[in-house]
């Protein structure tokens, strides 16, 4: 297929939507397609505001219909938001976040909007599910990001296990003639890196002490004893955490979905050694594991092995 690229700067094509910066001195994220044989484009195009002295973007994501979801951050106060977004003003100047979707052509913006508070706001990964719901994942400082009732993490920006926020959200469907809500919204305190599944499904990876709510079944139940280990999370559709574990290493680095709540997870051991490593979140057939102790901080933790083709 095409390949779509987000970055700048970037030779822009007739017709998009935004062919010429409008703050030429400023960063301006550009998003483009590239065509199979990567010998033209099919469509470049900036998106950004004119008053900022910035707006970056840092993921990209691709629906079925060829629409491009972006997410990053921007301090433009026109930055172009749809009517009836869920955030149509700039609430913090100096940094916010922002989730954008450009329809298939390249021409027009389907949906764009602010996503933060009063604090700094980032969206560093953006996924959209097959139902078209649009989930966002970034370090938020904002005690008043909105959130939904409910939430696995209501308050924050951090909690007793993390002095670092974060947030995920999920945004439905943007359709004609209907503004899209939040399906939720969440605190995550320490995450750090996030992917989706096929079904929905969001993994989260970050860094924890003790505190983090672990299920019964984790991988390991309980903080190592350590000044902070890794965690990861799986949270359903609906925003509910279903699974999640320790892991005895204190630096992850990148988080992979799997599916039957397996992801692959690369981190960074006491050696300074690259850990990469397929793990099963939660076992509910399992009884409850012992809680390892900081001696088992290194790859043998983890019973490593290769991993079969096909998993």
């Amino acid at each position: 297929g095409s390949v779509i690229p987000a970055g700048q700067p970037f030779p822009t094509t007739p017709g998009s939507f935004q062919p010429q910066p409008l703050a030429p001195t400023s960063l301006i994220p550009v998003v483009a397609k590239v065509n199979p044989a990567g010998s033209a484009l099919v469509y470049s195009t900036y998106v950004s505001g004119k008053y900022g002295n910035s707006t970056f973007a840092y993921s990209i994501a691709i629906d079925s219909a060829g629409n491009a979801y972006i997410t990053g951050r921007t301090t433009a106060a026109d930055f172009p938001v749809t009517p009836g977004a869920l955030q149509t003003s700039l609430l913090n100047p100096t940094q916010t976040a922002y989730v954008a979707e450009l329809n298939a052509g390249g021409t027009a913006l389907a949906y764009s909007s602010y996503l933060g508070g009063s604090g700094i706001d980032q969206g560093n990964v953006v996924r959209v599910d097959g139902q078209g719901n649009i989930r966002v994942f970034g370090p938020t400082s904002s005690a008043n990001f909105p959130v939904t009732s409910g939430a696995f993490q209501g308050t924050g920006p951090t909690a007793a296990w993390s002095s670092n926020g974060a947030s995920l959200t999920s945004i439905s469907k943007p359709g004609a003639g209907q503004s899209p809500s939040l399906v939720f919204s969440t605190f995550i305190s320490g995450g750090e890196y996030m992917d989706m599944y096929a079904a929905g499904n969001s993994y989260v990876a970050g860094r924890a002490s003790l505190g983090f709510p672990a299920t019964t079944g984790a991988y390991q139940r309980c903080a190592s004893g350590l000044n902070q280990d890794t965690f990861v999370a799986e949270f359903d559709a609906n925003g509910k955490m279903i699974a999640g574990t320790y892991v005895p290493l204190s630096q992850p680095r990148a988080v992979a979905a799997a599916g039957n709540g397996s992801v692959y997870l690369a981190t960074i051991d006491n050696t300074g050694s690259l850990v990469v490593a397929k793990l099963l979140i939660d076992d509910p057939q399992k009884p409850p594991a012992p809680c390892l102790t900081p001696l088992a901080q290194n790859a043998a933790s983890f019973q490593a092995g290769p991993i079969a083709a096909g998993q």
